[in-house]
C-alpha cells in the first residue's frame, strides 16, 4: 500500500509441559521485499511458556501488533522450543491503513 498501517494479528495457543520446558514467539517484521532478506525491521514480539512442570497445560493466544510503513512486506514468524506446537490458525487480525 502507498500509505502506512497499524496491523494486529491473535493466534490460538495450546501446549502441554511434560518435565521439558516449552515456549512459543510470534515475530512482527517487515521488510523492503517480499522475500523478507533487505532491510527487515522487527516491530513486536509475543511469548507464551512454561517451565517443565508436569502436566501444566496452558491455553491463550499470541498477538503482535504495530505500524507498518508504506510501501513494505509484512511478516509474522512463530519459533519454538521444547516441542510446543506452532500455531496453524488465526483468531483474529485487522489491518488499518493510516
Amino acid at each position: 500500500s502507498s500509505r502506512d498501517a497499524e496491523v494486529f494479528y491473535s493466534f490460538p495457543i495450546s501446549m502441554t509441559t511434560l518435565l521439558t520446558s516449552q515456549s512459543l514467539t510470534a515475530l512482527l517484521r517487515y521488510a523492503d521485499d517480499s522475500g523478507m532478506s533487505t532491510n527487515v525491521v522487527t516491530v513486536c514480539d509475543d511469548v507464551i511458556g512454561g517451565a517443565g512442570v508436569l502436566n501444566l497445560s496452558l491455553t491463550g493466544r499470541l498477538q503482535v501488533q504495530g505500524r507498518i510503513p508504506a510501501n513494505k512486506y509484512r511478516q509474522v514468524t512463530f519459533s519454538q522450543t521444547g516441542g510446543a506446537t506452532v500455531p496453524t490458525t488465526i483468531s483474529s487480525s485487522q489491518e488499518v491503513l493510516i
